[in-house]
């Protein structure tokens, strides 16, 4: 069971507009570095609806490696970028988007079946 949780979508707009000269004249281009899980699930919807809202904003998207993110977003060549939690570093501002619950998949006649709990 995959379980997903959506905390602020409209950070990611408010992260979009607050970039320099675009949330004063609502044109330009956003550059996102992005990890490619969340390129494939939840990014597409928050597209979809940010290019409507603000059609005038192009978004262009870094499919990147969690460290490949960090890096763009420190040297200035993305505006910011969405990563997993974990991967803080002190000169960058980390809020949270998702929280995911991980399961753990095994055969059946495995012998941690019949265990109620992991840690």
């Amino acid at each position: 069971m995959r379980m997903i949780r959506c905390w602020a979508f409209d950070e990611l707009d408010d992260a979009i507009l607050g970039v320099a000269d675009l949330a004063a004249h609502r044109t330009g281009i956003v550059t996102v570095a992005c990890v490619p899980s969340a390129v494939r699930y939840f990014l597409p919807g928050v597209l979809k609806e940010f290019s409507e809202r603000f059609p005038k904003i192009s978004v262009r998207i870094d499919d990147e490696s969690a460290r490949d993110v960090q890096n763009l977003v420190l040297v200035g060549e993305a505006d910011f970028g969405i990563n997993f939690a974990g991967a803080e570093n002190p000169d960058i501002d980390f809020s949270p988007v998702y929280e995911e619950s991980y399961v753990l998949a095994m055969r059946h006649d495995h012998r941690l079946v019949k265990r109620k709990k992991l840690s």
